[in-house]
């Protein structure tokens, strides 16, 4: 992570995601907080990446278009994005780079509202999610891996080896707790501002 953010043939080449509007953008700063050693640390690393940054959107559809269509060099996104152009588009244009320190990931939920009127459903619904069939519907048309073992099964050759080719990062939690993202975002908004990528 750190030579990517000292590589000079990425300067002012990357384009990532507004942290207070987009979910992605805001695991770009709990990843680096991860790896970062403390609080200056992770400062410093912001200041690096703010050489990087060629421009910052306000979510991940608005940066990935910018840079399908050659605007950047890279983006940050999601490693199964990868496996979208190599299985739907049958195109090994589009790489994802590999961190020895791991990667960060993005869960996503689903829940029955407390307030729910037919909460029976809403079970049988949240227990479809996790059969071999949807598993491999979510990760081969929303393209983000399944949560099961018998949904990884299912899945293309492909999409298991992209699984043991990136390793994930243990993140601590708390970064995500609503005091710590507010440090977090103040940080990134000061440094990023300082060079003109992020309104105050």
């Amino acid at each position: 992570l750190r030579e990517f953010l000292n590589d000079k043939q990425f300067a002012r080449s990357f384009i990532t995601q507004d942290p207070r509007t987009s979910t992605p953008g805001m695991g770009l700063l709990v990843w680096l907080r991860s790896v970062a050693a403390d609080d200056k640390d992770y400062s410093t690393m912001l200041r690096h990446l703010s050489n990087q940054v060629l421009t910052v959107s306000k979510g991940w559809s608005d940066s990935y278009g910018l840079f399908t269509r050659g605007e950047s060099r890279a983006v940050f996104s999601y490693v199964s994005s990868e496996l979208y152009h190599l299985l739907s588009e049958k195109s090994e244009r589009y790489k994802a780079l590999s961190f020895s320190e791991g990667h960060p990931d993005q869960v996503e939920y689903a829940a029955i509202l407390a307030s729910s009127k037919n909460k029976d459903l809403g079970r049988r619904f949240l227990d479809y999610l996790l059969t071999t069939e949807a598993q491999r519907t979510i990760a081969t048309k929303n393209w983000m891996f399944p949560v099961t073992t018998d949904g990884t099964k299912a899945l293309p050759k492909a999409f298991i080896d992209q699984m043991n080719r990136f390793k994930p990062l243990v993140v601590d939690r708390s970064l995500y707790t609503k005091a710590k993202r507010r440090h977090l975002i103040q940080s990134w908004s000061r440094i990023l501002s300082q060079k003109g990528k992020a309104e105050q």
